[in-house]
């Protein structure tokens, strides 16, 4: 998602140029994924939610509750069908506002996940603030790198991150490199639009990514989420990235009716993808409305009217998004609608910490789960 706002704190000691990514990448005891099916939960999808924010929402005393009894919302979430988490990570971010996701930080809040019986994706975003489609800042420490030197600190950087997490009995079920790389990461190195050079270039970075994860792994299996913004923007990109480099284990897609069209067209897209690559498709991030209201002031995402065919902002209408978005989502052809994440459902606002997705959440500003929590978890059942 596009925020365009703050900056966050981490392992300064990470990125360091400390070891070529040409010798790993030549080694033949590294597997791409794991074998046998490798995305699919026990319902049948992943229900997943983006709780990046969700420690710092709760230090401004948030309370979360469903049906008049207060609880972890990790464990609301459990109870309601959801089965993954997913957090950003940022390489050396200010601390400041909403950008919190640093190292420490992320593993504090995946043991926890993990202690609640979810599973995690780590969104890897190298930058020390948010990449999106219209910015992909370069880490402040790897500014004055040489393309061959950014490349190694790609590897070390990851693999040092993912070492930490093995460290600490948390390893990630899922990892994404880069946050909606539509065009590139690590600018103006890793740019890719219109040369055949420049997707060249971002493969290699990528490259480095996952040789660098699986390097921490030490031969074990891990699972590679690449992720676009928007389905319609999907089949180009793959197509010129894919000259260079293997394919993903599985495609993420970000889904905003209010940017990336209806469900009509997403159903069209959603099918193109599941075509053309066979890989199983999760929307890595999308929400909906429940009200046009404000309840702090920090600048809001978005409020507005509905695209044409699309539901009221309103309690039931977000039920109603859902009830169709999930039905949508799970007739992708060959069954490679793989699930999806709610993107930030629990970011409340706060007197010392607003919240951008205010109107956008699935618990209310106080707290209170609302009505789609429980539409989500019948929709995801229902066959």
């Amino acid at each position: 998602m596009r925020i365009g706002l703050l900056t966050l704190c981490t392992l300064a000691s990470l990125g360091c140029r400390q070891t070529s990514t040409a010798a790993v990448s030549s080694s033949p005891s590294l597997p791409t994924s794991p074998t046998g099916p490798i995305v699919t939960q026990a319902s049948g999808l992943i229900v997943g939610a983006d709780i990046s924010s969700l420690p710092s929402v709760e230090a401004t005393g948030a309370v979360f509750s469903q049906d008049g009894s207060p609880d972890d919302a990790l464990l609301i979430l459990k109870r309601n069908g959801f089965n993954y988490v997913r957090l950003r990570l940022f390489h050396a971010p200010s601390g400041k506002g909403e950008l919190v996701n640093d190292l420490s930080y992320d593993i504090g809040l995946a043991t926890r996940a993990k202690r609640a019986g979810l599973k995690v994706l780590l969104d890897l975003h190298y930058s020390d603030t948010w990449a999106d489609p219209g910015k992909q800042i370069k880490p402040t420490a790897w500014k004055d790198l040489t393309f061959e030197q950014l490349k190694d600190s790609v590897f070390a950087y990851t693999r040092d991150v993912v070492k930490a997490f093995v460290n600490a009995a948390a390893l990630p079920d899922m990892i994404q490199l880069g946050n909606e790389v539509n065009v590139g990461m690590l600018w103006p190195e890793g740019h890719a639009d219109k040369l055949d050079s420049e997707w060249a270039h971002f493969a290699d970075l990528e490259k480095a990514g996952r040789d660098g994860a699986r390097a921490a792994l030490q031969g074990q299996a891990i699972l590679f989420l690449h992720h676009v913004a928007d389905p319609s923007t999907v089949v180009w990109h793959m197509d010129n990235l894919l000259r260079h480099i293997d394919a993903p284990d599985v495609i993420g897609v970000s889904y905003y009716p209010v940017w990336h069209g209806d469900l009509t067209s997403f159903t069209t897209h959603m099918a193109e993808i599941a075509a053309k690559y066979g890989k199983p498709i999760v929307i890595a991030e999308t929400a909906y409305p429940w009200t046009n209201a404000s309840f702090d002031n920090y600048p809001d995402v978005y409020h507005g009217t509905p695209a044409a065919g699309m539901p009221a902002y309103t309690q039931a209408g977000q039920q109603e998004f859902f009830t169709r978005f999930i039905a949508a989502l799970k007739a992708t052809s060959g069954g490679l609608g793989a699930g999806f994440f709610y993107w930030e459902p629990a970011w409340l606002p706060g007197s010392s910490f607003g919240s951008p997705v205010d109107n956008m959440t699935i618990f209310d500003q106080k707290g209170v789960a609302l009505p789609v929590l429980k539409t989500i978890n019948d929709a995801t059942k229902a066959r």
